[in-house]
């Protein structure tokens, strides 16, 4: 994997293109043209990971959406996601445990 951060368009381009050749995946910061995978703004909360990107079109909207994704959150979502983790292992597969799960998850976050 190859991180391109590099204010050089002709330069981006050409190790870009040196890595697709190679088969090396690249990202060239910002240049989303060369590259072959994109880095999404991500909300860490234990085992909850979400991410956000606008596909390298406008990054700071990206970091924008995660900022208010972090500020909504609960403060106590990852006692909720343990919580029903261990619910989700007590059940039976199947749709009534889904259903279940998702009718506490609506519950707990007030949907």
């Amino acid at each position: 994997m190859v991180i391109v951060a590099v204010d050089d368009l002709r330069l981006q381009k050409k190790i870009y293109g040196f890595c697709v050749k190679m088969g090396i995946h690249c990202n060239a910061v910002d240049t989303p043209d060369f590259c072959t995978f994109l880095f999404p703004a991500l909300v860490v909360r234990g085992n909850l990971v979400i991410g956000v990107s606008t596909s390298g079109k406008v990054p700071a909207l990206s970091a924008g959406i995660r900022e208010l994704i972090e500020k909504e959150l609960p403060q106590n979502i990852e006692d909720l996601l343990s919580e029903l983790e261990g619910l989700r292992e007590s059940l039976p597969e199947g749709m009534e445990r889904q259903e279940k799960l998702i009718a506490l998850v609506r519950q707990r976050l007030g949907l």
